[in-house]
Formats: structure tokens, sequence, C-alpha cells
């Protein structure tokens, strides 16, 4: 993404922090087509966030400035752009090809402004007058591929529409140079283009069995269509369990067996709703739609490539579930050659399973079963052998004991317990003297540093609290007034807090 780069780059030279602000993304995505979430995953590559609150309010101004431009008939966007557009638009020719011969350069920009030239190592933006190149809309990522002239070559790194109708394709020259006028070879890489149409496709039938399982609430509401991978938002109330994104798969797959035709047809916007067609996910659309139907399963208004038969999407995979806001729900999957990687992938991890179990995978379940039980087991010896060495085997009830009047006051100290053993060190104790007075302050060191405990008996919690013997001693930390938990004193410093604690607790007691 070059102009993400860019973007980045200034920001970094002007020592603006770790986030991209609000009106630079709304830029990215007014102007270049990039969707917010979209952006928001490729400036985690950056270490960067996104101001999502700027974005969402540069987005609600535009929508406010169509909405008063839509009341007397006018398309709107960047000044610069809607000059190039006056003097003739981009005719895509992308559905039925993936090269052209005899394109011609309307303009050539440099740092977003007009320009003369494009050289060997600028990078910049041609803009056509006829393209196979497909612009980054409706999720789908654009196009990238070639475009060359005698001596002069430049690679397309994407193609956006910053305003309707006119196609931009952001380019790096890699030999000679570009300029208005010049009569240009164009060539989409293939293999990319296939991958998207092929995600795009499963978006539909994605999108189809979502509503057929889960209900016809379902709505789209976002969606990620790239070469390598598809992501659809939707709404939904709840997670979608195993066993619903199991029988959504089979149905998709089962569309893909079917290899239905993928059908294409330009029509009018009531007459496409009126026959079914689904429109979501807010777009604006014309009098005139195109619809993408796949018989008897799916038809919805879409600008997007697709396959010509399902069959051609090979298989669909779902690797993952998740929700993302209040009421919308996410899948990831994978198609064709990326789906099939990720099987053999799985099945290799399956293979080594059955080796290392000894068993075919359908034990594998019960072995990982067994398995689990015998590391818990393992882990309950464990911290049995814990707590016997850290109190030097005599049991969790021995250590300093001192007796103030009829109270006993325990302050042992332990190395090596951790919270949950430590813890249950002292419940031992306080099962074991339920029925007498006592008092504790026990302190264990390890790896997650000192954690001190303060305890007191039943009959002793209206007269001293737990929480208040730690707030005496100046640690932090709280909890029930016969039980408490904190830290804040050093390794080092754990036998002058022993001591404190006894005398702190005498005076509690004879005040």
């Amino acid at each position: 993404m070059v102009e993400l780069s860019k973007t980045v780059e200034k920001l970094r030279r002007a020592g603006k922090g770790g986030v991209i602000p609000g009106p630079d993304a709304f830029r990215l995505y007014d102007t270049y087509g990039l969707p917010i979430d979209f952006l928001e995953e490729l400036a985690q590559d950056y270490e960067l966030t996104v101001d999502r609150e700027g974005f969402e309010r540069e987005l609600e101004g535009q929508r406010e400035r169509a909405r008063q431009s839509s009341k007397m008939g006018a398309v709107t966007g960047d000044p610069l752009y809607m000059g190039l557009l006056e003097k003739g638009a981009t005719q895509f020719i992308g559905y039925d090809s993936l090269a052209h011969e005899d394109a011609h350069i309307l303009a050539v920009l440099k740092d977003g402004q007009l320009a003369a030239r494009l050289d060997e190592g600028e990078a910049g933006q041609i803009v056509l007058d006829e393209t196979p190149f497909y612009a980054q809309a409706g999720g789908q990522v654009g196009d990238h591929g070639i475009i060359a002239a005698q001596g002069s070559a430049a690679d397309v790194e994407d193609t956006h529409q910053p305003v309707p109708g006119l196609y931009v394709h952001d380019v790096q020259v890699t030999a000679g140079g570009f300029e208005s006028g010049m009569a240009v070879r164009v060539h989409v890489d293939e293999g990319l283009r296939a991958g998207a149409m092929r995600n795009h496709t499963g978006t539909h039938l994605l999108h189809a069995a979502l509503r057929e399982t889960l209900g016809t609430h379902v709505k789209q509401a976002g969606s990620l269509v790239a070469p390598d991978r598809l992501r659809f938002d939707f709404s939904h109330y709840q997670g979608v369990g195993p066993r619903e994104l199991t029988h959504i798969q089979n149905r998709v797959n089962e569309q893909i067996l079917r290899n239905a035709p993928v059908q294409t047809r330009v029509m009018g916007r009531e007459e496409a709703l009126a026959a079914g067609a689904l429109a979501f996910f807010g777009d604006k659309y014309g009098e005139r739609v195109r619809v993408v139907e796949i018989p008897g399963f799916s038809k919805e208004f879409c600008g997007g490539t697709h396959v010509r038969q399902t069959g051609d999407i090979g298989l669909f995979l779902v690797t993952a579930e998740q929700g993302i806001s209040a009421g919308t729900r996410r899948v990831e999957a994978l198609t064709g050659e990326a789906a099939i990687t990720r099987a053999r992938e799985d099945q290799g991890i399956l293979e080594e399973l059955e080796e290392s179990a000894k068993t075919d995978r359908k034990g594998l379940v019960d072995e990982y079963a067994k398995m689990r039980e015998k590391i818990r087991a393992l882990e309950r010896e464990r911290d049995q052998l814990k707590m016997r060495l850290a109190t030097g085997g005599t049991g969790p009830a021995s250590g300093d004991v001192q007796e103030v009047g009829d109270v006993q006051v325990w302050t042992p100290r332990f190395e090596g317990l951790d919270r949950k053993a430590h813890a249950a060190v002292v419940d031992e104790y306080r099962n074991k003297n339920r029925n007498r007075p006592f008092t504790l302050v026990s302190s264990s060191s390890s790896d997650e540093g000192v954690n001190v405990i303060s305890a007191v008996s039943d009959s002793l919690k209206d007269r001293v609290k737990a929480p208040e013997i730690l707030k005496r001693l100046g640690l932090r930390g709280g909890g029930r007034p016969d039980f408490a938990q904190g830290g804040g004193v050093a390794a080092g410093d754990v036998d002058d807090l022993r001591r404190k604690a006894v005398e702190g607790i005498r005076q509690m007691l004879t005040a």
C-alpha cells in the first residue's frame, strides 16, 4: 500500500506518535478505497493504531456533505480528481478481460499532484481511459499488475476510485517513464485476481449459508476480499457454535460441488429488489445495478469480480469466528489453493498426532482427554510436593507461632509457593484451627514476587479485620474481614515484616 507507507513516513518525520489521525485514515479510505478494518490490520504491521473516532467524524461529515449534494444531484470528491473526471472517465473492461493492448494515459500524478512525467524509480499514480484493473470497492482489494510501453514499465501496486468513474493506478516505475497521452499495454496479475474472485464468490455463498442457518436477521456488516483470504462481518446476537460453523462450511462446499453457474445481470434497482436481490452494508446504488446470482442459493447486488462457476472456488474452509463488537460477528475463511494448503497442513498435524498417540484419528479425542487427566493429576501431586517442601515437610500449620493471650498468632514464611498454592496452605491451617481463636500473616516468595496473606478466625473478625492488618503493615491489598491478600514488600524485608506483624496484632488485640 504505497499511500499508507507515505502517510506513515510523514507521521514519523513529524514525530506525531503511534496513531494514524482520523483525517489521514479517512483520506486513505475516501481517496484510495482502503477500508478502515483493513487499515487497522495494516497499521499493526507498522506498530501503529488508528484514530477510529476521528475517522468516524470525518465519515459522518462526508455523509452530510453527500446528503446536501444529493439534493442537487451532484457528484462530490477531491477537486483534483473531479477535474480529471470532467476531462474524461475511465471505462472498466475488467469483467471480461485481464489485458488491454491499447489503453491511453489521461494523467500522471506524483505526491498527490499532477505531474508532467513519472520516471524510473519514482512512485505515483496513472489514470487510464480504459482499464481491466478492478478498483478497490465492496471489500474487494484493488488489482495488481503491469503497465508497459516501448522501453517503459511500471508495477501496479493498487487500484482505487477516488471518485466514481475515475480509476487510479498506484504504480512504481521500474523502467523508462510515463506521461499523459502515451499509449500503453496493461495486464492484471491473473493469479491475484483469480484468488480475489474465488474469495468474493465465497463471501456470497457464506452470506447465504449464514442466513439459511442462523436466520434472515443476518446482514452483512463489512468484508475483506483479498487474493489469499476472506473475512465477513455480519449482524448476529451470539457466537456461532462449532456445529453451526461446520454446517455452514458444509453448505458452502455443497454449492461448490454443484458447480453452479455464477450469473451476472445489470437491471433496474427496483426490479432487482423485487426479484429478491439483497442490498446491504449501506452501499449507495444508482438506478441501474449489477446483480450476482448463484441460482437457487444466493442473489445480491455486487459490482465485484467473481468466478464463472462455483466449482472454480475449489474448497472453502472456515478458519476463525469471533465477536468484534456488540451484535456483530466475524468469520474468516480460505478458498482455493490457500484452503488446500491449510487442509494439507491439518492432515499432516493429524498424522503426527496419530503416530505419537499410537491411535487413529477417531481415538485422538479420547487419548487427549486421558492425557489431560494425567497432567492434572501430576500437577496436583507437584503442588502437594511443593507445599511439603515449602513447609519443611511438617504440615502447613508449622512455622513461627506465638500466643497473645488465648489467641494463636502464626507468621510463617514460605519459598516457591505461587499465590494459589500459598492460599491452599493458609486454608489448610484455617480449617484445622477453625475451633480456636487465631490470626496469621503468611508470606511467600516466588517468581511472582512476595505474596502476603492475612487471616483471622471467625471468633475474632469483629475485633480484628484481615484487611486492616495489611494496612497497618503498609501493604497494598484487600479482601474480606476474615481473609485478605496483598503485596508491596521486598523479599529481603519479609522477616522484619513478620516481627512487625506480631507486634501490630498484639496491639490490635489488646486495644
